[in-house]
């Protein structure tokens, strides 16, 4: 149980969107990539996102939730947390230029990535990256092989985070 003076902090960000450097407004690389990655990783999402995760999720996590105090909730009954909790918000990003190759590298951080290779093997993630790299190379007039020995395709790769301290004064 959290003390008198503690502080929680719960930093939360999805998993990151892409967009074409050349083009930062247009949506259509992200929502590929949205696809792509619902699409071929939906076992490993589902698993991963039980009841549970998503209950928690909605209750403490989830930056757009309503309340956001801890033991404001009606969850404590000791008055002192209730009235001496303070909650801090911050949003922050983070913009990468990357070659979209380098999605791969990215892709390989997650825990439903890796999963899904554990589970299938290296070859069938290959090609399913392979096909949307393909469909990416489709829509920008280029052949896969272009983007390993002749046109870099640069990306922008954004993260958007958010930090909740919760206090106990």
């Amino acid at each position: 149980m959290l003390k008198h003076k503690g502080c929680v902090l719960v930093i939360n960000y999805p998993i990151f969107s892409i967009y074409l450097k050349q083009e930062p407004t247009s949506n259509f690389l992200n929502q590929l990539f949205v696809d792509f990655y619902s699409s071929t990783f939906k076992e490993e999402l589902a698993s991963y996102w039980t009841q549970t995760v998503s209950d928690n999720f909605l209750t403490y996590s989830d930056p757009d939730r309503e309340n956001k105090y801890f033991w404001l909730t009606g969850h404590s009954s000791d008055l002192d947390y209730q009235r001496n909790e303070s909650v801090s918000i911050e949003h922050s990003e983070t913009v990468d230029e990357l070659s979209l190759l380098d999605i791969d590298g990215l892709l390989r951080k997650s825990t439903v990535v890796q999963n899904f290779i554990n589970k299938h093997g290296e070859a069938i993630y290959q090609s399913k990256l392979n096909s949307f790299l393909q469909s990416v190379c489709i829509l920008l007039d280029l052949n896969l092989e272009d983007l390993y020995f002749e046109q870099e395709v640069r990306i922008l790769c954004i993260n958007n985070y958010t930090l909740e301290t919760h206090k106990l004064t």
